[in-house]
Formats: structure tokens, sequence, C-alpha cells
């Protein structure tokens, strides 16, 4: 996914930078070329020195950003700001931003430099006043732009919400990174410069992901076209597991399936690159990793035994018989993917679970479902919880990077990298639910309560 693509599908996106690292400029870029449309700013620093910054962001000569100014309306706190504030509190500042948006109707809202509004003793104000403002764009159906100068209260409440999170570095060059995105994108690191007279947003190809080690980044040197042609052959009887490798490597290998051992031994001959071994017996058999080795088949075995635990002498066993590894039928769903990654030496299911954000509330269903489709036309893994749970504070309770949704009545909960093994063995236990549903990804397009 390109970052327009992800800003369009975006509701909350967050923009932090030092002073005077171009905040505004790149935000309205987005704007203009992801978001179009009427737009109201609304901003912290006194009027005079916004409008000379409008001005020198129009001196720039970008079309589509003129054109989106000459639709744009911008307003600023009064000088006297600290005053009004502790003399009326926020209630009124909301309900004067809510008459700007019912009199201005825009598409678009941005915050900038919401910092400001707050003293490093406000936390609780600030958290109450961008609740209140999400509310604002719920009611009004707004797409939210927030910029903040980094670490400050603000940022860190709306990191909360936010689907995406960009980062300007302004160094020799300016440099925008994607600290995290709910939309998993192609490029998480840009330069954003004048070129010929014209803004431009050019792809950084080093890639920068969370959490991924250095041995990660320098074995990733196959792409997903070359892995395309390599051969994953599922050996199983089991219709849940031959599901879940589909769901997960169709679109990154070629796959072929094998029911029987004799359908099995035609297909080993072709020497897939990677043959996932799960025979119906429940007791070690080992025939498939013979015959790799016997007839010195390129092929690395995964074999799955049907047991809740992998004794170490059966591990023992399956590696000096010729197979790569061996795991239980009940494994973790991350685990065995990473397996599979580091097989191909290519992480290309780590790096879009890396770009998810900690975990993230969203605030109203259609937006939820609209994520997890994307979650599904990614390939990412996961359960969808729909159902009641006694617990108030759910967001302390789920694991990293679960998304949820509340209404009046139920808790929808898509459990990242879990499946229903997952969620009744250990998920549950923490979140305490009652009638509930499970919908695992592979059942998504089925069973989906999203049309």
């Amino acid at each position: 996914m390109t970052i327009f693509n992800a800003i369009e599908k975006s509701e909350i996106i967050s923009i932090e930078g030092d002073n005077k690292s171009g905040k505004l400029t790149f935000t309205l870029y987005l704007l203009a070329n992801a978001a179009y449309g009427k737009t109201v700013i609304i901003s912290s620093i006194p009027k005079p020195i916004l409008k000379k910054r409008i001005a020198s962001i129009e001196s720039l000569n970008d079309n589509k950003i003129n054109s989106l100014l000459q639709e744009t309306d911008y307003l600023c706190l009064k000088e006297n700001w600290e005053e009004i504030k502790a003399k009326y509190g926020f209630d009124f500042l909301i309900e004067d931003i809510k008459q700007i948006i019912f009199d201005t109707k825009p598409l678009n809202m941005v915050l900038h430099r919401t910092d400001l509004m707050f003293n490093e003793d406000e936390s609780e104000f600030a958290k109450w006043f961008i609740d209140s403002i999400i509310e604002l764009k719920e009611e009004f159906s707004l797409k939210l732009f927030i910029t903040s100068k980094e670490n400050t209260i603000i940022h860190n409440i709306i990191e909360n919400y936010s689907d995406i999170d960009f980062e300007i570095i302004n160094d020799k060059e300016r440099v925008i990174v994607v600290k995290s995105s709910l939309f998993p994108l192609k490029t998480l690191k840009y330069k954003f410069s004048l070129e010929k007279s014209k803004l431009t947003l050019k792809e950084i190809n080093d890639k920068i992901t969370s959490n991924t080690t250095n041995s990660q980044s320098q074995n990733n040197i196959i792409s997903t076209e070359e892995i395309k042609n390599n051969k994953l052959l599922v050996v199983s009887q089991n219709d849940y597991l031959i599901k879940l490798n589909q769901y997960l490597f169709d679109s990154i290998f070629n796959i072929q399936i094998a029911k029987s051992f004799s359908e099995s031994i035609a297909k080993i001959f072709e020497s897939p690159d990677i043959v996932v071994y799960n025979p119906p017996e429940n007791t070690l058999n080992l025939d498939m990793c013979h015959v790799v080795k016997d007839k010195q088949i390129h092929s690395k075995i995964l074999y799955l035994i049907n047991k809740d635990y992998v004794r170490t002498d059966d591990k023992m066993q399956a590696v000096y018989a010729g197979c790569y590894d061996i795991m239980s039928i009940n494994f973790n769903i991350e685990e065995y993917i990473f397996l599979i990654e580091k097989l191909t030496k290519n992480f290309f299911y780590t790096e879009k679970i890396n770009q998810l954000p900690h975990q993230r509330e969203i605030k109203n269903l259609e937006h939820f479902c609209k994520v997890v489709n994307n979650f599904y036309d990614e390939k990412i893994y996961f359960t969808l919880f729909v159902g009641e749970t006694e617990e108030e504070n759910i967001l302390k309770l789920i694991r990293n990077h679960d998304i949820v949704y509340k209404d009046n009545k139920k808790t929808y909960i898509c459990f990242i990298n879990a499946n229903s093994i997952t969620f009744e063995k250990g998920i549950k236990n923490k979140i305490k639910p009652k009638n509930y549903t499970l919908i695992e990804a592979i059942d998504w397009k089925e069973k989906g309560i999203c049309t």
C-alpha cells in the first residue's frame, strides 16, 4: 500500500517533529494529495505567525496545496489564551470548535501544535480534550490531522487513537519516518523536499521497522516476486491447516496440496522448496523425511505432529531423519510464520506486523471494519472477538497490536496473530468474556460482520 492509500483509509493522522521541521507543510501536502476537500486549521500559534507560515507555503507554488488553501479556513487561539483558559476551562473551547465545524462544514480538520495549549501538569485536561475532539470527529465525519512537537502530552495521548503516526526528522534533509500504521506500507522512510519548484516525497529504500533485528534486515535480500517462484507443498488431511497455509502464503508461494502419501511422493520429486508435513498419525512418522534424505532432495521439511507438545526425543529423531524442524499441530501462528520466513530468508510477514501500532482503540464500527478488511487483504492473521466482557479497561488487558472497538452493547476485539486455540488457552481468562463469537481470518469472507 502507498502512503497516499493509507491516508485515504485513515481517519486520525498524527505528525510529530521538532520546531520548524515542516509539520504544517507536510500535513497540507498529505491533504492535497490524498484527503482533498474543505479543510479547517485550528492552530495554537499566534495568527500573525500562522499567516506568515501559510504565505511561505503558498510561495512554494505547489498547485495542489494552493488549490487546497483556497478552500481552507484557519483560526488561531487568542493571544490571551492562558487567561481565558484559567477563567473558563476547556469546555468553551470545545463548544467553539464545534460551532466552527458547524459553520464551515469541513471534510478535514487540522489541529496544529495542539501541544502548546497544555502545560505539563494538565495531562487530564489534555486527555479530555482529545476525547472530545474525537467525539466531534465522529459526529461530523471528519478526517483529523494532529501536529505536535515530539514526546509531548498531546502526542502521547493521540498515539492511542491514530491510524498512522509520522515523525519528521530535520537534519541535512527533511526525512519522514512512519512510526506505525494500521495500514501496512511498502516503505516506511521518505525524503520530503522541494525539487524543481515542486514538493516531492521520495521513498528511501533502507527499511526501518521497529523491533526488527539487524540479522533480519541483513537476511531480507529476496524479493516477494522471487519468493513467488518458490514452491510450498502442504502434505495433510487437515482442512484447517490447508486453509491456513493458503491464506497466509498463497500470494507469496506457489502452493501445492497433497492429501495422501502416494500423492505427496509424486510432488516431492519436483523438489518443492518447503514441505509442510502433517501425516494423520499421532505417533512419529518419518517416511517423508527418509525419502528426502535418501534421495538427496533439497526440500526443507517442517513436520507438524498431531500432538499437543513435541518431546525432545521426537525432535532429535525427526532432525536426524532429514526433517528441518518439528512442531506441535497446536503451534503458535507467529512462531510458525517466522520459521517459514527464516527458511526463505525474507521477513515479508514480520515487516507488516512491526508496522502496526502497539494497540489501538477505534471509535466507530465502519472504520474498525475497514481496518480488519485491510488485515485480511494483507494476509495478516487475526481472530475477531464479538461479545461482552466484564472488564472495563480492556486496553490494559489486550496484547501487542490488538485493535478494539466498543459500542453500548458489544465489544469487538481483533486479536492479531491469534486463532481460536490461542484465545481459549490464554486470552479468554484475561478478558472474562460472555455471549461471544470468534471469527478467524480464514473464515472472514464467509462469516465476517463487515459488508
